[in-house]
């Protein structure tokens, strides 16, 4: 049956009743997860903005601050089981209290749910003991949040004030030590002016008690003779007064923490704001720069105004350096999707893509809470904007900006990220999906798990700095299924004759669409024209080309309110908008490494020439084979050979000899039995009984093992050869660094 011919088919000619139940209906991998109370996950986080050392998180999960105290005082074993079920009694408790808008910090989160449990059981005595030994040792603190439209900024912002913090530790530090070193070299020159060497101001100096002992006017005398030739020049006087206001006068970090000065803003709303708030104050960052740098000359005394004089008047903006940039505060945008969809969002959009190719230290936090249009846009529903969910990608393509994209569900598995990103010295990008606000019977940690799940809004990082080539830049991490189109999950149900059935089902953009009430209309009860059998599921009809789709109708499995499972039909533009869904999942699995299609071809050209040299070898052992035959003269009777030098039979040697042009092999005699090799993999690479190396099973390991080894060996003796796995990840990479071995 052609899909075109369920168009006919629309919500508005099927009865309310029938909409009410697709409304209240969820993909059916998700009816197990509609209760969150019930489940065990990453949510609440627990914000910590007061780090008692250096690597200590900024963001916790609930549940893993109750692993660590299960840990401690609860060990596996029926010992410890009571105190274990305590515990996550509590830590459900606390959850649930979350979950119904409570907040605050743990603390008091923690008392509120222990009183609750203990009045409310006959156990009260051995809850109340396990609570209390569990409490001495809670070692976090902080405030504790939900899954919800507010958790982006709160994250972000906490992540990024205590990146400021350390920052202005560095700054005060350096700065005031400056301002002392500078403050001294003055005050030791006005020791030296005529001013302090007045008898008055000697006598003054000395105090009361002495005016007998010193005659002050001799002692003027000599000590203005002897301090003349010490005294500073009038240009080094001036320079360092200069560059003293410099220092104090900065208002980029306060020089005290509770100094009431005025210190610039670094939080804004918007892109344009933040870009000419940093253009107006790069003249004060090019001065105090140079102020740092001749405060360093003059307090080690190597201030040379033949040389420096010029260098420092032509000293400006194209002088800084990313590292110069870095000591100064970054400064944080924090934007919606809807704030781009107005007036100015166009224009914020181009100042946005010019930051993110820019070195600005200029740290963006994207928030969306809306990843497809619905059916009134004007655009159609399931349109892509650039404010959606394409930002981030168009971000990556600078090659210039850190980049973080996650709905909010995985937030806590991407803490170091994030963090890395604010510590980055360059431009960064955090996009992320919150789900808060496309539907009523979804939770926003539902949405936004299905979102990346059904690719959606997928996981990925980007950065920079992490190494010269993309394998190492560009990361998937966080997705799940990544070398599969859509992640599938086994669905166990019963049917109407109460069998059990249990099937794979896949997880698309469907599925994520039928977790919002906009877009019921775009689901299909059975027409009486179709027939069971004519059904598919979406993901193997999308298997199909688009100009050649796959026979059948395609389908979607939900579960209503009262846990009934139903197979809904999917309109056209929805099966449109999940193949472009996938075209833009398999953009990325590209950039992943992920069945890279230049390394396909790659390696079809190499099969293709092994092929070929297979065949020529072939050929030409047949022809020497044949020769041989003729040219054999005839035996006349046995004979005895006695090798000169005989050697004894090596099959690692021999191996190596035999090995073709095409595989792996080690020159095993040169092996200087350093271990690296085997090391990595002992069934790969083992030694032979005169302790050299050698290959041992191709097989046994895989073609990046090989060419670790092969970069590792002291003496450059393994030759990794060609991968024996086309599908292998990131083997273009892999071949492009074997080549230094062949």
């Amino acid at each position: 049956m052609n899909l075109a011919a369920l168009e006919k088919h629309k919500t508005k000619d099927r009865q309310a009743t029938d909409q009410a139940a697709v409304s209240a209906a969820v993909p059916a991998l998700l009816a197990e997860r509609r209760n969150l109370g019930k489940l065990r996950y990453d949510y609440p986080l627990v914000l910590v903005d007061d780090l008692n050392t250096a690597d200590q998180e900024f963001i916790h999960s609930l549940s893993g601050i109750f692993n660590q105290i299960l840990q401690e005082i609860a060990p596996p074993g029926g010992k410890g089981e009571q105190t274990r079920n305590h515990l996550l009694r509590l830590e459900q408790e606390i959850r649930s209290l979350v979950l119904q808008g409570n907040g605050g910090d743990l603390a008091g989160l923690w008392e509120l749910a222990a009183t609750s449990l203990i009045t409310s059981t006959e156990e009260s005595d051995s809850l109340e003991q396990s609570f209390n030994q569990a409490l001495a040792c809670l070692r976090i603190e902080g405030d504790v949040i939900d899954c919800n439209g507010e958790t982006p900024y709160r994250v972000l912002k906490l992540a990024w004030s205590l990146d400021q913090k350390k920052r202005a530790d560095e700054f005060r530090f350096r700065i005031n030590r400056l301002i002392v070193k500078l403050t001294d070299i003055l005050h030791a020159d006005y020791h030296k002016s005529e001013a302090a060497l007045e008898p008055g101001s000697l006598e003054r100096s000395v105090g009361t008690g002495f005016e007998s002992v010193f005659d002050f006017a001799e002692l003027s005398r000599v000590l203005a003779t002897a301090a003349a030739a010490d005294s500073l020049s009038d240009n080094r006087r001036h320079r360092i007064q200069a560059t003293l206001d410099t220092l104090e006068s900065q208002c980029f970090f306060a020089l005290a923490p509770a100094a009431n000065k005025e210190i610039y803003s670094f939080e804004f709303d918007n892109c344009v704001d933040a870009v000419t708030a940093f253009d107006q104050r790069l003249p004060d960052m090019v001065a105090l720069i140079k102020a740092i740098f001749v405060a360093d000359l003059e307090i080690d005394n190597t201030y040379d105004e033949a040389r420096h004089d010029d260098y420092f008047d032509r000293f400006d903006e194209t002088s800084l350096t990313t590292r110069n940039v870095a000591m100064f505060p970054s400064y944080l945008v924090c934007l919606t999707g809807e704030s781009l969809d107005d007036q100015r969002g166009e224009t914020d959009i181009s100042e946005l893509l010019g930051i993110l190719s820019s070195s600005m230290p200029v740290k963006i936090l994207f928030q969306t809470d809306n990843i497809l249009s619905g059916p009134d846009d004007s655009q159609g529903p399931f349109s892509s904007r650039i404010s959606q969910d394409r930002l981030a990608a168009l971000a990556v393509g600078t090659n210039n900006a850190f980049v973080v994209q996650s709905g909010i569900a995985g937030l806590y598995q991407l803490r170091h990220q994030i963090a890395g990103g604010i510590r980055f010295e360059g431009p960064a990008l955090v996009s992320l999906f919150s789900g808060a606000s496309t539907a009523e019977t979804v939770s926003p940690y539902l949405m936004s798990a299905a979102a990346t799940e059904s690719r959606a809004f997928p996981t990925f990082t980007f950065d920079p700095a992490a190494g010269p080539d993309w394998a190492s830049r560009f990361s998937l991490d966080g997705n799940p299924q990544v070398d599969r189109s859509w992640p599938s999950h086994p669905l166990a149900y019963e049917d109407q004759d109460l069998q059990k059935i249990s099937e794979d089902v896949a997880f698309t953009l469907a599925d994520y669409a039928a977790c919002d009430d906009r877009f019921s209309g775009y689901f299909e009860q059975f027409p009486e024209s179709v027939s069971r059998d004519d059904l598919v599921s979406l993901a193997d009809f999308l298997d199909g080309d688009e100009k050649n789709p796959r026979d059948g109708v395609p389908y979607v499995s939900i579960v209503d309110e009262s846990n009934s499972l139903h197979r809904m039909l999917v309109t056209e533009r929805l099966v449109r908008a999940a193949r472009r869904c996938a075209d833009n999942w398999r953009s990325l699995q590209e950039l992943g490494g992920i069945d890279n299609s230049h390394a396909e071809q790659l390696l079809k050209k190499e099969r293709e020439v092994r092929e070929e040299k297979s065949r020529e070898v072939s050929t030409t052992e047949r022809v020497k084979a044949e020769q041989a035959v003729v040219d054999t003269p005839p035996n006349d009777g046995p004979t005895a050979t006695i090798e000169s030098n005989p050697v004894p039979y090596n099959s690692a040697s021999a191996e190596t000899a035999e090995a073709p042009s095409d595989g792996p092999y080690i020159e095993t005699p040169r092996c200087t039995t350093c271990n690296e090799c085997t090391q990595i993999n002992d069934r790969l690479f083992a030694y032979d009984e005169n302790q050299q190396a050698y290959i041992a099973d191709p097989d046994a390991g895989t073609f990046k093992e090989l060419v670790d080894a092969a970069e590792n060996c002291q003496v450059a003796i393994i030759h990794p050869g060609k991968p024996r796995n086309p599908d292998e990840p990131n083997l273009l990479d892999l071949m492009t660094r074997a080549e230094a071995f062949a």
